[in-house]
């Protein structure tokens, strides 16, 4: 399993399909469920293999937790997108590289001048953050996610 930075959306995010407002932001949960720790000490690794379109890896996600098989369909200069092989069919190639655009545009800039820079190198020595595209689901809580962020994602496994 690669030891990157994941971002989880579910894909209404993307298509629009339910109204932004009714979405809930899972990271609160997380941190009651699982505390945050402070980031490991710099630990010497081989660099990362560059990822490459269509390559598939194991992701262990958080709501609900299980672990997932995706690929990449999509990277830019800053960016690998992935989506669960389960869900494959609910985003195309071309909305995952304007995703990937919108990223390295907007969202990526406009987070580094409030938050700062993310770990460089990566534990993985990458530097692109990872969005794992998967389905949130109801975890059975009753409520519904728009994504989350997991702090445990950062540590080495």
């Amino acid at each position: 399993m690669r030891l990157l930075v994941s971002i989880h959306l579910i894909f209404s995010l993307v298509s629009g399909i339910a109204a932004a407002d009714s979405w809930l932001c899972g990271t609160p949960l997380l941190h009651q469920e699982h505390p945050a720790q402070h980031p490991p000490e710099a630990v010497a690794a081989a660099p990362a293999a560059p990822v490459q379109i269509g390559q598939t890896e194991r992701f262990f996600i958080h709501i609900p937790e299980a672990e997932v098989t995706a690929t990449c369909i999509a990277k830019s200069e800053h960016l690998y997108v992935y989506i669960e092989n389960s869900v494959r069919d609910m985003l195309t190639d071309v909305e995952a590289v304007a995703i990937a655009k919108e990223f390295d545009t907007r969202i990526y800039p406009n987070v580094r001048k409030w938050m700062g820079t993310e770990w460089k190198p990566g534990l993985d020595r990458d530097n692109h953050i990872t969005l794992l595209m998967h389905d949130v689901g109801m975890n059975g809580s009753g409520l519904e996610y728009g994504g989350y962020f997991a702090s445990v994602d950062q540590l080495p496994t």
